[in-house]
């Protein structure tokens, strides 16, 4: 029997188990109908009962039938099935483990004027269709915490006066998480924060797709055409996105440890057509971002550039004449926080266009491009950009990028800027890149680019690294940087220190850098550094070391003030012309300047590529001393073979025995050079006695003076030298040329009124940003800040809206002024060719003004024609013609000038047809003439310029016997019928 009934019960069991089953699994396929769509799968909680809102609908009608009542909302969780827009017209919250499912495009949110809505811990998304999102009207509140927003086209839409406190949400698989603009384009709105927690500790997802295809642009009407994405993404394009936004901080304001963190990952990883992803977006606002960090923004690949995907982890973009403000503050300024990095992984981490910006304190790994600041058109007031206490580490391609249209501010400082040490990557890399992108040079004056470590660690082979480079940037300061290569032994083709990309980039002020590189023979053009087709630079107490060249300079340099520079070990320590480009460099003469060479080791320490450079380059040492540091050893340059033609000796006072460097420079000129001097005597003889170099000099001491009154009041000399000369065509034409450069930047009231209202509307937005962190905890608390917060933005409207008129105002008066230069220059008659064509490329310039710097097919074949001119020959205005066009290392028209005053260029078009090998040489050495001729003789010289022995070349292939003579260095000096002289070095080892 009671077998039976343990049999019975057993059998019981299971039938209620199996039932049990049957039923739970029913349940979790329950399926639910709204709107005649059947939902089964969006449903997060299937055994719960969801209500259907099948309409737009106003909450309170609700109440009681749909939605539970404000007050039991609060207790208890709801389940909703949205089809259509639930206005809330009540303060409302829902309780934790909510979950809304929204059915269609249209279904979404929307919080009336002067309503909380409140979120905490539940979960909206979508089902087969993006959501609307929950949209904020003005003055209303939103308050999430905690919650998971997916599906959406914009998940949170902020409207004018909207206040937020957004904190721990999770946002994925939204076109855009956050959202904040008007809906009408033409209008500006305010943003509020709730409290300092304002929008901080979400996380935001970009690498999951989409439920639909979606187009950015077509999500609300009030985005702004044509900075927004306008094909068509599967994943999500943005985290925030704000447009015309007044004032909005991002991020928690707090430095104390353990800051609730925004976080942006993965966006970008897939490459979409007419599609950028974007972290955070800031179009036309003034936007504050601290305590973020983002990781894995596109994809870069440098082995195949197709695969490449552009995203930025944060862009702002600012098309109005009125700059905005961008301030980014890294979580470095925040104690013990994890992760420790601010960017991780991004094809690009900051881009910015027409804004002022401001970096600190962020550390960024693997970059593509790490910062890259610039200006939008040329009618944008100048911005600023200060970059100052950040770590760029293992960039890719560029650390720092500096656009710009016309002359800015820059402040780049206290900054570790470093390149990474995989095998491949990007063949050129740039430490920091100053560039004016085409337009003619500028004057930074002001800017600065100081006390930055900028650091090599590339393996990659054949690359090339540039610490420094610059692009017709002039009147720069740059001082105690410190730019090193970090391998000891490299693969890298070119590195420099400091490098003029495009010229001319004149009057750089270049103090106290050290260079370092780490070989003297790498393959290409590397030095530390590179000077070309620039004047009135100078070079004050820079130390260099292990380049190819110390300091090198190409083309007409003079004057330039080259004094108490330290040259260590190279190939060349200091470099008037490159073999390798066939090129001179001419600098002035240079008088008790006290340059020190160190590099006894070095192949040659002062190498001129031909006579005319040496002659027109002449160092006077104020050192009776022979073996003073102050003298070059071997004293052997490559066209001349004694140390008293282009180092001579300048009887008076001894330098001074110590070489100290001043480490604060007041930063200026404050003397005239000895170009200027010998100009001022009418003792002045130029290189290679071409009249437009005699001209040119003229022109380049009357930019200084035009330029600068204190030189002219400097001495009565200077005084009288400039009255004479006034109005000399030289004197005229730069004072237009000088008038053109500073054309957005004239005197007078209507620009004195400009940078009034730029210095108080910046100042206001500074204030505006400052009122976040007095913001109470106590959201009650903060009625009468948001009242200042709302005036504050009004003035900084109306600020705005004063300076775009005064700004237009100016533009008038500026294009005035260029009609006036264009009068002006139509009155200078001009005699010579060299002046003639001066007076062509500055009414080009002039003209181009009001074309953006292009030019028509006329002056466009104009300006070629003189570009095309040899350089010597044509004077300046060859130089500022090529500025209109992409520069070039080489003009092949600068060896081949017809004059016999060239014979320079026709020795060095013969020494490409000699060859010396081989070298390093153990016994004797072959020299092998690439042409016939009659008579040869060549002049063996040591390193201490002695003359050794004297050969007559009887052939076309002559074997030289070096027995007996010890290791070292040796030049040869070579003379065919008695024409032009070669010159040559080997190094002898055995």
């Amino acid at each position: 029997m009671k077998s039976k009934n343990l049999i019975f019960t057993t059998l019981l069991r299971c039938i209620i188990f199996v039932f049990s089953f049957l039923s739970l699994s029913n349940l979790a396929f329950t399926q639910v109908s709204c709107g005649g769509q059947t939902v089964t799968e969006c449903l997060k909680y299937p055994s719960q009962t969801y209500q259907c809102i099948d309409a737009d609908a106003s909450s309170q009608v609700l109440y009681g039938t749909k939605l539970l009542s404000p007050s039991l909302a609060l207790v208890t969780p709801q389940y909703l099935l949205v089809r259509g827009k639930l206005t809330f017209s009540d303060d409302y919250s829902f309780a934790a483990g909510s979950d809304i499912v929204f059915l269609d495009n249209n279904s979404g949110f929307i919080v009336s004027n002067n309503k909380k809505l409140t979120l905490t811990a539940s979960t909206l998304h979508g089902c087969t269709k993006l959501w609307a999102g929950v949209e904020v009207l003005p003055t209303a509140t939103i308050i999430s915490k905690d919650c998971e927003f997916e599906d959406a086209k914009a998940a949170i839409i902020l409207r004018n006066l909207s206040v937020v406190e957004i904190t721990g949400n999770t946002f994925k698989k939204n076109v855009y998480s956050i959202l904040g603009m008007s809906s009408n384009p033409a209008i500006y709105i305010s943003l509020f924060l709730r409290n300092r927690s304002g929008i901080s500790g979400n996380t935001f997802w970009g690498n999951h797709q989409l439920l639909e295809s979606f187009s950015p642009s077509s999500i609300d009407p009030g985005l702004s055409s044509g900075n927004v994405g306008t094909g068509t993404t599967n994943y999500p394009y943005s985290g925030i996105w704000i447009d015309r936004v007044t004032a909005l901080t991002i991020g928690k304001l707090s430095n104390n440890s353990g800051a609730s963190l925004n976080t942006f990952l993965n966006f970008g990883k897939n490459k979409e057509l007419a599609i950028e992803t974007r972290g955070i977006g800031a179009i036309r606002s003034n936007v504050n971002i601290l305590n973020c960090v983002f990781s894995n923004f596109g994809t870069f690949d440098a082995m195949n550039t197709a695969n490449n995907i552009e995203a930025q982890a944060v862009l702002a973009l600012n098309t109005d004449n009125v700059v905005t403000q961008t301030t980014f503050t890294g979580i470095n300024k925040t104690a013990s926080i994890s992760p420790s990095t601010t960017f991780s992984n991004c094809w690009e981490d900051i881009k910015t266009r027409g804004t002022n910006l401001t970096v600190t304190d962020m550390t960024s790994y693997k970059a593509g491009n790490s910062i890259s600041a610039g200006m939008f058109a040329f009618v944008q007031n100048p911005i600023s950009v200060k970059i100052e206490n950040n770590t760029i580490d293992y960039f890719r391609s560029k650390g720092i990028n500096i656009n710009f249209v016309k002359p800015i501010s820059i402040n780049i400082n206290n900054n570790k800027i470093f390149d990474n040490n995989e095998l491949f990557d990007v063949s050129t890399r740039n430490g920091i890149l100053i560039d004016n992108q085409g337009n003619a040079s500028f004057s930074l004056n002001g800017s600065a680019i100081f006390n930055n470590e900028i650091l090599s660690r590339s393996q990659l082979f054949e690359g090339s690294f540039l610490g420094i480079a610059l692009r017709r940037s002039s009147y720069l300061n740059i001082y105690q940087n410190e730019i090193r290569e970090s391998l000891t032994s490299s693969n890298l083709s070119v590195f420099t220190g400091i490098r003029i990309q495009d010229y001319p980039c004149n009057g750089l002020r270049l103090y106290s850098n050290i260079i370092k590189g780490s070989k003297i023979d790498y393959n290409g053009l590397s030095s530390g550094i590179y000077i070309i087709e620039s004047v009135n630079c100078i070079l004050n107490c820079n130390e260099t070391d292990k380049t190819n060249t110390g300091i090198t300079f190409l083309n007409g340099c003079d004057p330039v003030d080259l004094s108490k520079n330290k040259f260590n070990f190279h190939d060349n320590g200091l470099a008037l012309g490159s073999p390798l480009l066939g090129l001179s460099g001419m600098i002035g003469l240079q008088s008790a300047k006290e340059n020190r060479w160190f590099g006894t080791s070095s192949s040659i320490e002062a190498f001129a590529l031909d006579q005319a450079s040496a002659l027109s380059s002449i160092f006077e040492i104020n050192s009776s001393d022979l073996n003073s540091d102050y003298w070059p050893s071997p004293r052997k340059i490559g066209a001349i073979d004694d140390n008293f033609t282009w180092f001579k000796q300048l009887q008076g006072q001894e330098p001074s025995n110590d070489f100290s460097c001043l480490t604060i420079k007041t930063f200026g000129e404050k003397n005239i050079s000895d170009s200027d001097i010998r100009l001022r005597n009418n003792t002045y003889q130029p290189p290679l006695n071409y009249p437009a170099l005699i001209w040119e000099a003229k022109w380049q001491f009357a930019d200084r003076l035009n330029r600068n009154p204190d030189l002219v009041s400097l001495s009565n000399l200077n005084n009288t030298y400039y009255q004479n000369t006034y109005g000399q065509n030289y004197s005229q034409l730069n004072r237009i040329y000088q008038g053109y450069q500073n054309r957005f930047t004239p005197n007078g009231s209507t620009f004195a009124s400009v940078e009034n209202f730029i210095l108080q509307l910046n100042n206001t937005i500074e204030q505006r940003f400052a009122l976040d962190v007095q913001l109470s905890e106590n959201s009650e608390d903060n009625t009468n800040l948001y009242t200042l917060m709302l005036s504050t933005d009004a003035t900084i409207r109306s600020t705005a809206s004063t300076l775009s008129t005064s700004t237009n105002n100016l533009l008038i008066l500026v294009n005035q002024n260029i009609n006036n230069l264009l009068s002006d220059i139509d009155n200078v008659t001009c005699t010579e060719p060299y002046e003639t064509d001066m007076k062509i490329v500055l009414r080009t310039m002039l003209l181009s003004h009001a074309t953006g710097g292009l030019l028509t097919e006329v002056q466009s074949s104009q300006i070629a024609s003189i570009a095309n001119k040899c350089r010597y020959s044509g004077g300046y205005a060859v130089v500022l013609a090529r500025g209109f066009f992409e520069s070039k290392d080489i003009y092949p028209q600068d060896k081949n000038c017809t004059s016999n005053e060239r014979e320079d260029i026709q020795a060095l078009l013969l020494s490409e047809l000699v060859t010396l090998y081989p070298n390093p040489v153990n016994d004797a050495v072959n020299l092998k003439i690439g042409q016939p001729f009659e008579v040869g003789t060549v002049r063996l010289f040591n390193t201490q310029g002695s003359l050794i022995r004297t050969i007559d070349l009887l052939g076309q292939n002559t074997l030289i016997n070096l027995d007996g003579l010890p290791n070292g260095m040796y030049f040869i000096d070579l003379r065919l019928d008695n024409a032009y002289s070669v010159h040559k070095q080997f190094f002898k080892s055995h």
